[in-house]
């Protein structure tokens, strides 16, 4: 029995002391409709990255917590597919264009962006219609996805 009072005191304990989630937030950013969008947080804030599907724009927006806009800058003009990985002083921007496997680098906070693409990722198929995907289904999906990972000062991409 002593056990289980315990357990029920740390229970409510750190259900006292948990954390609590903001509100929902609305920001300044107005777009078409959204393809795909990713995001990773760091110190500075929450980093977003999204494709405007009406105008095939790669987008980057550094948000903070309360969901002001600090940072907004349009990164490309012709993606598809779009992924963001990082810690607090590297951030890598993962998108398809024209084919190729496209990969821009800040080190900066995030203020200039360099192309570290690869030169061997091209070719890679980005459209298909639905039958060739899943042909047992009416399943669209028309974009081929990437997976990028950075850990201890490595960047991965399959």
């Amino acid at each position: 029995m002593k056990n289980i009072s315990f357990l029920i005191i740390i229970l409510f304990s750190s259900f006292l002391s948990g954390q609590t989630w903001n509100n929902l937030i609305n920001t300044e950013l107005s777009s078409g409709p959204v393809l795909f969008s990713d995001n990773i947080a760091n110190q500075y804030g929450i980093n977003v990255i999204y494709l405007d599907d009406l105008a095939a724009e790669l987008n980057y927006v550094l948000l903070s917590a309360s969901g002001e806009v600090l940072r907004q800058v349009t990164l490309d003009d012709e993606a598809y597919y779009a992924s963001i990985v990082g810690d607090d002083d590297n951030l890598f921007a993962i998108y398809v264009k024209a084919g190729s496997v496209r990969v821009l680098r800040s080190t900066d906070l995030f203020d200039n962006w360099d192309d570290i693409s690869p030169s061997y990722a091209n070719d890679v198929p980005m459209f298909s219609t639905p039958e060739e995907r899943y042909p047992e289904s009416n399943l669209v999906t028309y974009y081929q996805p990437l997976d990028a990972a950075y850990n201890n000062g490595r960047f991965h991409i399959a």
